[in-house]
């Protein structure tokens, strides 16, 4: 399972977007497994910040999400919604 986050930074206009794959992850333990989601994003969100030149500490907002996706009875996708884990916002 997939779970995206993104960042804004003091001074930067635009939005960084990351990636954690939790590849045993279901949507049915989202919940139970929140606090260590959470904490598997921020470890990439480190990294992320070195990738991207940016500083943890201009951080202005901050989110997780993962993308609930529903399907028609033929397999077609005919929504997707952004669910939200975290979020945070100085």
């Amino acid at each position: 399972m997939i779970f995206h986050h993104t960042a804004k930074f003091k001074g930067i206009k635009h939005t960084f977007h990351g990636e954690v794959n939790f590849p045993n992850g279901k949507e049915k333990d989202i919940e139970a497994n929140k606090n260590l989601i959470i904490k598997g994003c921020k470890n990439q969100l480190v990294k992320d910040c070195k990738r991207w030149g940016c500083e943890p500490k201009d951080m202005v907002f901050y989110e997780i999400y993962w993308v609930k996706r529903t399907f028609d009875d033929k397999g077609n996708g005919i929504e997707a919604k952004e669910m939200e884990v975290f979020k945070w916002e100085r």
